[in-house]
């Protein structure tokens, strides 16, 4: 197997549908640097699909999304979110049953490499993310069993 090429994934974990959307288009219009640097990134709330579709089907000077290049993951069972340690469980806080903003540099051997865990007001910096991402991808972004 000659120039196998290894995927990263970005995880993107945000809380809900409506808050964030600066955010969301952020990582959308990077969607190409990161491809560049063969880095999937997948944004998932707990919010449902027909959200996601209600969202992205709103114009963005409405708040909406419009058409993004990321998908929009529905972790409607929260397993995902809880899986990664960001699902807001206290009964008590006002965002349970949201996940908090999370971010997980995944190796294309499912190892997590890097993660960020923020609460539901402190968004992240794309180009700080690309930056974190760049040389975790770059050593291992080739594989010649030639």
């Amino acid at each position: 197997m000659c120039g196998v090429v290894l995927t990263w994934v970005l995880l993107v974990l945000y809380c809900l549908q409506f808050v964030c959307p600066t955010e969301i288009l952020s990582f959308s219009a990077a969607s190409g640097a990161f491809a560049e640097l063969d880095t999937q990134v997948l944004a998932i709330s707990t919010d449902s699909v027909h959200t996601h579709l209600a969202w992205q089907r709103t114009k963005r000077e409405d708040g909406g999304l419009g058409p993004v290049n990321i998908p929009l993951v529905a972790d409607t069972s929260k397993q995902i979110s809880r899986a990664y340690g960001v699902l807001v469980e206290n009964e008590e806080d006002t965002m349970f049953g949201a996940a908090l903003r999370g971010l997980f540099i995944i190796d294309p051997f499912g190892k997590v490499r890097s993660l960020t865990i923020n609460d539901d007001q402190a968004g992240r910096n794309v180009d700080e993310v690309l930056r974190s991402v760049a040389p975790s991808s770059s050593h291992l972004k080739v594989l010649d069993s030639a």
